[in-house]
């Protein structure tokens, strides 16, 4: 902040999410990755917020509101395919995958 380095910060604030989301404190992780997100979004930085709407997509998941967790991980695929990144369409892929099977 210091520094002003908004898009640091975006990646900051998103480790400390993982860091909550592996100690499975959901709000706090989700707190974490919805102050990385609009750092994102403030920049325009669509790539970020690909990946912080998918990591938010598994904290719904977690808490089993399905609904939720589609709409992220479909947020996030969309803007993968844009890109083009086969690496992390596979893995939002597969979340939905996961969802899907969880919700029959």
């Amino acid at each position: 902040e210091k520094l002003k380095d908004e898009y640091g910060q975006a990646i900051t604030l998103h480790q400390l999410g993982m860091i909550a989301e592996e100690r499975r404190e959901f709000d706090e992780a989700e707190e974490w990755y919805r102050k990385s997100l609009a750092i994102e979004e403030k920049l325009k930085d669509e790539y970020g917020q690909a990946i912080t709407l998918h990591q938010l997509g598994i904290i719904a998941e977690e808490r089993r509101e399905f609904d939720e967790a589609e709409r992220l991980y479909l947020m996030a695929e969309a803007i993968f395919e844009t890109y083009r990144d086969e690496h992390y369409l596979s893995i939002v892929r597969r979340s939905l995958e996961r969802l899907r099977s969880n919700r029959a």
